[in-house]
């Protein structure tokens, strides 16, 4: 490696800073190391200064705008927490609500399943089937339809019975209860 030597003009010897032989930089005071860059590296100029000011400028109406969309950000990821939580409230109640609309639901097993049979008429069968079986009167039944795909080969489709209000479901379980 060779020796890097810097010299001043107020010493007549050369001053080392990076030597091979030397493991420790001799010390020296700030005066002249001020000294060895201005000779290194001239004072800017009055436009050289202008220029970097301009930079600056730049840079800190970059750092603002930088700032200003931070701040945005923010105030959006709060927003998209807000309507997190809202969304999770209207989750929790559209299940509440579906359970609560399940309980009036019956699945009823083994009624005797008629060619091309539509919705209205499972609704009349069941109806009969409750006003027969049960006593039950007419007009507890919203809607009654067959589970699954239709085949000729096979036991009938179970049926979905969909009463009106929760209070004939339990009338119906209890008049089951009591036939037995």
């Amino acid at each position: 490696m060779s020796k890097r030597v810097l010299s001043s003009s107020s010493s007549s010897s050369p001053t080392s800073y990076y030597s091979d032989s030397s493991p420790v930089p001799k010390p020296c005071s700030v005066k002249k190391k001020i000294k060895v860059c201005q000779k290194i590296n001239p004072p800017a100029t009055k436009e050289e200064m202008e220029a970097i000011l301009e930079e600056l400028k730049k840079l800190q109406q970059g750092q603002e705008k930088l700032n200003k969309g931070q701040n945005e950000l923010k105030q959006a990821l709060h927003g998209i927490e807000n309507v997190r939580k809202k969304l999770d409230v209207i989750d929790s109640r559209l299940a509440q609500l579906d359970r609560i609309s399940r309980e009036k639901n019956l699945i009823i097993y083994g009624l005797v399943e008629e060619d091309n049979e539509d919705f209205m008429k499972t609704t009349e069968l069941v109806e009969k089937f409750f006003r027969d079986t049960y006593g039950v009167l007419q007009d507890i039944v919203d809607v009654a339809d067959r589970l699954g795909r239709s085949s000729k080969n096979q036991n009938p489709r179970p049926i979905r019975v969909k009463f009106r209000r929760l209070y004939d479901k339990r009338m119906v379980m209890k008049e089951k209860k009591e036939t037995r």
